[in-house]
């Protein structure tokens, strides 16, 4: 299993394995236990008594330009590297819009709240590369922490306590992901005997946007289920079939921001200011919850507090 920063609250060995327990009296079996917590890395490591690394933080803000600046790059444009990493880059990204930044703030402890004085630093160096960016089509600001280890180096390896450790991904994690997949695998695999499931399909159905169908595609598919014929997010041209879709995979979305990730309905000009009353009904309509059970990110991200709904 893969222990997530925060969730874990306490564990125990026995012969069978580990058991796993969160502050809220969950628990979990597990024979083997892999250690993927990110910014989390270091607390995971020493629930379960090891304590070889150490994880700093270091917090990078962006810039999100609306679709109609994306145009502006063609390719992603950024200054020579440092021992910070690239720097600012202003860059196209897969969906047609701008993306500008990040900055590089070395932190105590992990938070990715966006900082007034981001901008003020991204804008300039963003300028000095690229003419006549148009800042005022930004239409959100984001944060997020890297997560480097002392080593300054992957860290893949087993601990004292039986746990396998993946920590500190810096640049080029998220290349070389699939790589570090496949290793933990084969390691976890050969630690516990495991043979290989010969049943196992390793394939998920592919998601097909609605928007990028041509006309008689459209048509076949409302035909077989009129929710797609009913748009739900103008800026993102998201259908309320594909939300539904989204609410009935494996695992299911249940918040706001679990639909919003997987059929980009929010993701647009408006930030959800059109689309999240229907996206909010929908999630009360299909899982039962009361107006003020429906959350942005799960936890106690209550979108409605107080009165009586």
């Amino acid at each position: 299993m893969s222990a997530c920063s925060g969730a874990a609250a306490g564990a125990q060995q026995s012969a069978a394995g580990w058991r796993i327990f969160s502050a809220d009296g969950r628990e979990v079996w597990a024979r083997a236990v892999v250690n993927c917590a990110g910014a989390g890395a270091e607390q995971v490591a020493r629930l379960f008594g090891d304590a070889f690394f150490r994880i700093g933080f270091r917090r990078g803000e962006y810039m999100l330009f609306d679709r109609a600046a994306g145009a502006h790059a063609v390719h992603t444009v950024f200054s020579v590297p440092t021992k910070a990493g690239k720097g600012v880059l202003v860059t196209p990204t897969a969906d047609g819009n701008l993306l500008a930044g990040p900055t590089s703030v070395e932190e105590e402890t992990y938070t990715t709240a966006v900082r007034r004085s981001a901008f003020a630093q991204i804008a300039p160096k963003a300028s000095a590369m690229l003419k006549n960016i148009p800042f005022g089509q930004v239409i959100t600001s984001f944060a997020g922490e890297r997560a480097y280890s002392d080593r300054h180096d992957f860290i893949l390896e087993w601990g004292k306590s039986g746990v396998f450790h993946a920590a500190g991904i810096e640049s080029p994690g998220l290349t070389s992901s699939p790589a570090i997949a496949a290793h933990i695998a084969k390691e976890v695999s050969a630690a516990l005997g495991a043979k290989k499931n010969a049943g196992f399909v390793p394939v998920r159905r592919s998601i097909h946007w609605f928007k990028d169908l041509s006309a008689e595609e459209k048509n076949a598919v409302i035909a077989q289920d009129a929710a797609y014929g009913r748009i739900v997010c103008r800026c993102e041209e998201v259908t309320l079939g594909e939300v539904r879709d989204a609410m009935r995979q494996n695992p299911p979305a249940r918040t706001l921001d679990g639909i919003k990730l997987r059929t980009r309905a929010g993701m647009g000009r408006c930030q959800s200011g059109f689309c999240q009353p229907s996206v909010f009904n929908e999630l009360m309509r299909e899982f039962g919850m009361a107006a003020k059970e429906v959350t942005k990110f799960g936890g106690k991200s209550n979108v409605i507090v107080g009165g009586e709904l």
